[in-house]
């Protein structure tokens, strides 16, 4: 009896090694420390992610909410309202979830996540104050949820009037997003953005080559050829070419050609084209200037929300 209770107790501590062994295997697979874990819909614990901080070239591991922090701070003013700085965080960290799902930037830097906004998100440590620490920590866990997924949290600065779906306002042609909504927006203190933008011949052209892998030749005119359901354009005929408007504002300058919602047809003249529009980003998902006037209004980080985010459910991971 004595050598089969030692047989059968060997057996057990071999199971119970083999268990250990494939729960850190596991672990590791998810990636980035991440618990996926669940129970009742939750995470058991707050994820632990690897950022790469673009500016200094290093690499460190945050807590996820630590990491929020210096997001929030940069992607919305931390004087704004307190119900519009709880909506972008609830916004940053389910963009955060849906990314890490994704793999992060494991393939450009090998992290969950960087400071580059290009690759990932703004982040700015700096400007954390007790405003943003509030926000963030008031909305611990909270994450935006269609049919039990993390939605794509998109968020952008001002939508001149309207917001725009995926496919006009980004080019998006991944996964349906039925909970993105075009809705007419509220406007900020100032006004919906106006602004007009000049560029030379030249910087179109080249910018039309890069989204079309092909060179436009001169042209003397340049012409929208299709507008998505919020009146943005989509498509534009360069020369000989025709590109996705929303990739050639990326590849031409977002940051001066504001949005493609263009109050009046580009003009080409002499060596130089003028575009001029309303709005500042890519229309999709919330707008922070919308989002500013509805907090200012009294309105609450969810109902802020579900304006511009339709059949949403706001789910808390973590305590």
């Amino acid at each position: 009896m004595r050598n089969e209770e030692t047989f059968y107790l060997s057996r057990m501590r071999v199971a119970l090694v083999v268990l250990l062994v494939a729960a850190v295997l596991v672990t590791l697979v998810a990636g980035c420390s991440i618990p996926f874990f669940r129970q009742e819909g939750r995470l058991q614990q707050e994820p632990t992610i690897s950022v790469f901080f673009d500016e200094e070239s290093t690499q460190r591991n945050l807590k996820l909410e630590e990491y929020l922090l210096g997001v929030v701070a940069q992607e919305m003013d931390p004087s704004w309202p307190m119900e519009a700085l709880k909506a972008q965080a609830i916004l940053a960290r389910t963009f955060t979830m849906k990314k890490l799902e994704e793999g992060g930037v494991k393939d450009i830097h090998g992290t969950d996540a960087c400071t580059n906004p290009e690759h990932f998100q703004a982040y700015n440590a700096q400007r954390i104050n007790d405003r943003v620490r509030e926000a963030v920590a008031s909305t611990r866990g909270l994450v935006m949820l269609h049919d039990g997924q993390f939605i794509r949290g998109w968020f952008f600065a001002d939508s001149g009037g309207k917001t725009a779906t995926a496919q006009e306002g980004l080019n998006f042609k991944g996964e349906p997003t039925p909970y993105v909504k075009v809705v007419n927006d509220v406007a900020g203190p100032d006004g919906f953005e106006q602004w007009t933008a000049t560029f030379t011949k030249e910087e179109v052209a080249t910018a039309a080559k890069q989204v079309a892998n092909q060179d436009p030749g001169d042209f003397d005119a340049l012409e929208v050829t299709d507008k998505g359901p919020s009146g943005r354009a989509t498509m534009m005929r360069i020369g000989s070419v025709t590109v996705n408007a929303a990739d050639f504002r990326v590849a031409l300058d977002s940051k001066k050609m504001k949005s493609t919602l263009f109050t009046k047809e580009p003009e080409v003249s002499g060596d130089t084209v003028t575009f001029s529009g309303k709005g500042f980003g890519h229309g999709v998902g919330m707008a922070q200037q919308g989002a500013r006037a509805q907090a200012e209004e009294g309105k609450k980080a969810e109902d802020i929300l579900r304006f511009y985010y339709k059949d949403i459910r706001i789910s808390q991971r973590w305590k």
